[in-house]
């Protein structure tokens, strides 16, 4: 035999003496395709993650496709120009959708509600229902949506509690405040 062929006879011997390192070798292959593979795992995984989020969102939102999609690529946008993933994005405005925003009002809301998820560490599905249960309660517009954001801003990070332990207080005086209000206000 020539210089350069393989001897598989030889091979199989080796592999008989070490079979340990031969399956530690097979197994370092196959994790390096799986490597190679998992970013392409990750981006499907995260695209069906974002797809599932949009149902939701249009399920709840009962919003009709042509006004829908306008929300969508709001989020697209947001998601690919802020620190947050579309999927985030749209988990934010599902929690809206089911404090009875509706398509417009998300829209308007969502990019003060991105501020406020950044500016306090809350996570963001928790920052959109709390400031969507804060403009609620105190019966204001999303067109004040900022105002809010800045005020419970200031708020949480002046103080030694997170969004969540003030927002828990806070929500019982909403309630209490817009009845009041509403009880001055109205006749009778």
């Amino acid at each position: 035999m020539g210089g350069n062929s393989l001897d598989c006879g030889a091979v199989d011997a080796e592999r008989s003496r070490w079979p340990r390192c031969w399956s530690v070798l097979h197994l370092c292959r196959r994790t390096e395709h799986n490597a190679a593979l998992a970013p392409l795992g990750l981006a499907i995984h995260q695209f069906a993650n974002f797809d599932d989020q949009l149902r939701l969102l249009q399920g709840i939102t009962g919003a009709l496709p042509r006004d829908f999609e306008t929300l969508a690529n709001k989020i697209r946008e947001l998601g690919r120009t802020t620190s947050f993933t579309a999927a985030e994005v749209a988990q934010g405005a599902t929690a809206l959708a089911r404090a009875g925003f509706d398509v417009s009002q998300i829209e308007t809301a969502l990019p003060a509600i991105l501020n406020l998820s950044r500016a306090t560490g809350a996570e963001l599905a928790e920052a959109a229902d709390i400031a969507g249960n804060a403009l609620r309660g105190f019966g204001l517009s999303t067109d004040q949506t900022s105002k809010v954001v800045d005020i419970l801003t200031a708020t949480a990070n002046g103080s030694a509690q997170n969004l969540t332990d003030l927002f828990s207080g806070r929500l019982k005086l909403c309630l209490v405040t817009s009845r009041r209000w509403c009880c001055t206000r109205c006749p009778g």
